[in-house]
């Protein structure tokens, strides 16, 4: 996801000669740790939020990027917190 974000924030337009690509929309697909227990596949969930913050720490990385609706989405949910969650420091 990196090398895309940089494509699209510095990498060469060739279809308009410049220098990014104008973004209206970011969206990533974050994976699981699912492991089959009993027959049935269970998901793992903290693996699939730990990808979820690190995909939207990189958007947010970018100047460029910090007004998608991705970035946006991220300070919504983070603001949805709990109050003690919010106060304690903690990023989880």
């Amino acid at each position: 996801m990196e090398d895309f974000l940089t494509h699209v924030t510095e990498g060469t337009n060739y279809a308009a000669g410049q220098r990014g690509t104008p973004t209206d929309f970011l969206s990533f697909h974050a994976k699981g740790s699912p492991k089959v227990i009993d027959g049935h596949v269970r998901m793992g969930i903290a693996a699939q939020l730990a990808t979820i913050d690190e995909g939207f720490r990189m958007i947010a990385a970018r100047t460029s990027l910090r007004t998608s609706p991705s970035s946006s989405a991220n300070r919504i949910r983070k603001d949805a917190r709990p109050a003690r969650d919010r106060t304690s420091g903690s990023d989880r």
